[in-house]
């Protein structure tokens, strides 16, 4: 559960550092991301934690999740990917890094990251 909260931790991290999210009438003039996940009951409930933590630290970014449970997660994401509408920040597998990252879906974080601070496991991974 640690590694999963810290994960989460990780991705968020990185929304200050794009230039994702827009800001719009019902945001208050904030940036709204959305944030797409999957994972069980209680997995959800640590990643809405994390996204509590995350936006109060960061006041003027909202978090929109957009959580689906792990059968229809990919499906759900490679669809909104091809019609244009891919989240600003997505939670997925190693094995589907390349595939997106083929796409040219994903954004280049390379320097735009401090990650100093961050559990070097996570980020190895």
């Amino acid at each position: 559960m640690k590694r999963i909260l810290a994960a989460t931790a990780l991705t968020l991290l990185a929304v200050p550092a794009t230039a994702c999210g827009s800001g719009d009438g019902d945001s208050g003039g904030k940036n709204r991301i959305v944030f797409s996940y999957w994972g069980s009951d209680s997995r959800q409930k640590l990643t809405e934690a994390a996204i509590a933590k995350f936006e109060a630290k960061n006041p003027g970014i909202d978090v929109e999740g957009d959580f689906s449970d792990w059968d229809s997660y990919y499906e759900k994401l490679a669809t909104k990917t091809a019609a244009g509408d891919a989240p600003d920040v997505m939670s997925i597998e190693i094995r589907g890094l390349a595939e997106y990252a083929g796409r040219g879906t994903l954004a280049d974080l390379t320097g735009k990251v401090n990650t100093a601070d961050l559990d070097q496991s996570v980020l190895k991974a």
